[in-house]
């Protein structure tokens, strides 16, 4: 329930909604008990954007999503995304909280920016340390300079790369975990 309107060309597209929707049942055995999205996305790069989203009750296999809010604002070439959660995987809890900043370059599909906050609680448990830089799209997905606390250790990891051929490496080392 609600309206959208979607404009423009893929390259620049204009993008308002303002969309409802519960007790969703998807294909693939997804269902959803409640979501909500609003945001409006201006063409030229230089045009503020919002996006927000609001989920709760989702179900896909093992995966069960309590409560999910994501937000993102800006500017195309300069903005800030959140994303926190509640959800269980089988029947372990755990609470999700990522910030990051970043933008999209002109004519450019890799984002660029920084993961500044990563904290996954439950068992196991991660934390970002430090923040990280981080790009992402489809000529590859790049982690670097990111320190993390976990297992009751530390990970320093220099670098993870997934390059656009599926190829993945990695560098970095790790300490006192168990």
């Amino acid at each position: 329930k609600g309206q959208a309107e979607l404009a423009g060309t893929p390259a620049l597209p204009l993008v308002s909604a303002n969309l409802r929707a519960s007790q969703l049942r998807l294909p693939g055995q997804l269902a959803v008990a409640s979501l909500a999205l609003r945001g409006e996305l201006k063409a030229d790069a230089a045009s503020p954007f919002q996006l927000l989203l609001d989920a709760s009750g989702v179900q896909s296999g093992r995966l069960a999503v309590e409560q999910l809010h994501a937000r993102a604002d800006g500017q195309r070439l300069h903005h800030r995304l959140q994303l926190d959660g509640r959800f269980r995987l089988d029947a372990h809890a755990y609470t999700l909280a990522l910030a990051a900043s970043g933008g999209l370059p002109a004519a450019s599909s890799q984002w660029r920016g920084m993961l500044e906050k990563l904290t996954l609680t439950g068992t196991p448990g991660v934390r970002l340390l430090a923040p990280a830089a981080l790009e992402i799209g489809p000529a590859r997905q790049r982690l670097a300079n990111a320190r993390w606390a976990a297992l009751g250790g530390s990970v320093q990891l220099a670098e993870w790369l997934r390059s656009a051929n599926g190829n993945v490496s990695s560098r970095g080392q790790a300490n006192g975990l168990h």
